[in-house]
Protein backbone atom coordinates (compact mmCIF):
# COMPACT_ATOMS: atom_id res chain seq x y z
CA UNK A 1 0.00 0.00 0.00
CA UNK A 2 1.47 3.79 -0.89
CA UNK A 3 -0.24 6.16 0.99
CA UNK A 4 3.15 8.46 1.08
CA UNK A 5 2.07 12.31 2.46
CA UNK A 6 4.56 14.99 2.82
CA UNK A 7 5.56 17.38 5.67
CA UNK A 8 3.11 19.93 4.86
CA UNK A 9 0.19 17.59 4.97
CA UNK A 10 1.42 15.91 8.09
CA UNK A 11 1.43 18.63 9.97
CA UNK A 12 -2.86 18.98 10.43
CA UNK A 13 -1.76 15.89 12.62
CA UNK A 14 0.22 17.76 15.27
CA UNK A 15 -1.10 19.90 18.18
CA UNK A 16 1.46 22.44 17.39
CA UNK A 17 2.19 22.48 13.38
CA UNK A 18 4.90 24.22 13.73
CA UNK A 19 7.41 22.48 15.83
CA UNK A 20 4.91 18.78 15.82
CA UNK A 21 7.10 17.24 13.07
CA UNK A 22 10.62 17.49 14.88
CA UNK A 23 8.90 17.48 18.96
CA UNK A 24 6.87 13.70 17.02
CA UNK A 25 10.54 12.79 15.93
CA UNK A 26 12.22 13.65 19.13
CA UNK A 27 9.79 11.94 21.46
CA UNK A 28 10.54 8.75 19.06
CA UNK A 29 13.95 9.17 18.84
CA UNK A 30 14.50 9.00 22.71
CA UNK A 31 11.62 6.31 22.93
CA UNK A 32 13.82 3.84 21.13
CA UNK A 33 17.00 4.72 22.54
CA UNK A 34 15.65 4.38 26.50
CA UNK A 35 14.60 0.29 25.26
CA UNK A 36 10.72 1.28 25.53
CA UNK A 37 9.31 -1.86 24.86
CA UNK A 38 7.79 -0.59 21.18
CA UNK A 39 5.61 -2.85 18.66
CA UNK A 40 5.31 -3.33 15.63
CA UNK A 41 1.73 -1.21 15.98
CA UNK A 42 3.47 1.47 17.12
CA UNK A 43 6.12 1.42 14.70
CA UNK A 44 3.13 1.03 12.18
CA UNK A 45 1.31 4.43 13.38
CA UNK A 46 5.02 5.98 13.81
CA UNK A 47 4.97 5.69 10.23
CA UNK A 48 1.71 6.66 9.00
CA UNK A 49 2.16 10.00 10.56
CA UNK A 50 5.19 10.92 9.24
CA UNK A 51 3.53 10.12 6.34
CA UNK A 52 5.96 7.34 5.34
CA UNK A 53 5.37 5.25 2.19
CA UNK A 54 4.13 1.83 4.37
CA UNK A 55 5.24 -0.64 1.19
CA UNK A 56 8.53 -0.07 1.83
CA UNK A 57 8.67 -0.38 5.76
CA UNK A 58 7.76 -3.90 6.31
CA UNK A 59 9.90 -5.98 5.18
CA UNK A 60 7.90 -9.45 3.90
CA UNK A 61 8.74 -12.64 5.36
CA UNK A 62 11.06 -14.30 2.71
CA UNK A 63 12.36 -17.61 4.61
CA UNK A 64 11.47 -20.59 3.25
CA UNK A 65 11.18 -22.86 6.77
CA UNK A 66 8.96 -20.15 7.98
CA UNK A 67 6.90 -20.08 5.35
CA UNK A 68 6.22 -23.54 4.82
CA UNK A 69 5.94 -23.54 9.12
CA UNK A 70 2.47 -21.47 7.80
CA UNK A 71 3.86 -18.10 8.97
CA UNK A 72 2.51 -15.59 6.42
CA UNK A 73 4.92 -13.01 4.08
CA UNK A 74 3.29 -9.37 5.46
CA UNK A 75 2.44 -11.19 8.48
CA UNK A 76 3.84 -8.40 11.05
CA UNK A 77 2.24 -5.63 8.87
CA UNK A 78 -1.42 -7.44 8.86
CA UNK A 79 -1.21 -8.06 12.82
CA UNK A 80 -0.21 -4.78 13.45
CA UNK A 81 -2.23 -2.99 11.13
CA UNK A 82 -5.74 -5.15 12.81
CA UNK A 83 -4.38 -3.95 16.34
CA UNK A 84 -4.44 0.20 15.28
CA UNK A 85 -8.32 1.22 16.50
CA UNK A 86 -9.47 4.93 16.68
CA UNK A 87 -8.95 3.81 20.76
CA UNK A 88 -5.21 3.12 20.26
CA UNK A 89 -3.21 4.60 22.58
CA UNK A 90 -0.53 5.98 20.81
CA UNK A 91 2.87 6.97 22.74
CA UNK A 92 2.56 10.39 21.44
CA UNK A 93 0.10 11.81 23.80
CA UNK A 94 -1.03 15.58 23.36
CA UNK A 95 2.00 16.14 20.56
CA UNK A 96 -1.03 14.73 17.91
CA UNK A 97 -4.47 16.19 17.56
CA UNK A 98 -7.23 14.19 19.03
CA UNK A 99 -8.17 13.21 15.23
CA UNK A 100 -5.31 11.57 13.89
CA UNK A 101 -6.53 7.80 15.20
CA UNK A 102 -8.94 8.42 12.74
CA UNK A 103 -6.82 9.10 10.13
CA UNK A 104 -4.55 6.22 10.90
CA UNK A 105 -6.92 4.05 11.27
CA UNK A 106 -9.10 4.91 7.73
CA UNK A 107 -5.63 4.42 6.17
CA UNK A 108 -4.94 1.03 7.53
CA UNK A 109 -8.61 0.00 6.65
CA UNK A 110 -8.78 2.03 3.05
CA UNK A 111 -11.46 3.64 4.69
CA UNK A 112 -10.18 7.04 3.98
CA UNK A 113 -8.55 6.50 0.43
CA UNK A 114 -7.00 9.81 -0.18
CA UNK A 115 -5.73 12.48 2.03
CA UNK A 116 -7.79 15.46 0.75
CA UNK A 117 -11.26 13.76 2.12
CA UNK A 118 -8.78 13.81 5.34
CA UNK A 119 -8.16 17.38 5.70
CA UNK A 120 -11.95 18.10 4.64
CA UNK A 121 -13.29 15.82 7.64
CA UNK A 122 -11.11 18.08 10.37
Amino acid sequence: MSNKLNKQQTTKFYSNPETGYSEVRSLWSSLVKSKVSLTATDYLFYLTILGKDLSKSFKPITNKVKLDNGQISHQSYNLARRRISINYKHPFGDLLTDRVNEYVFGVLSREVPTYVEFVDYL
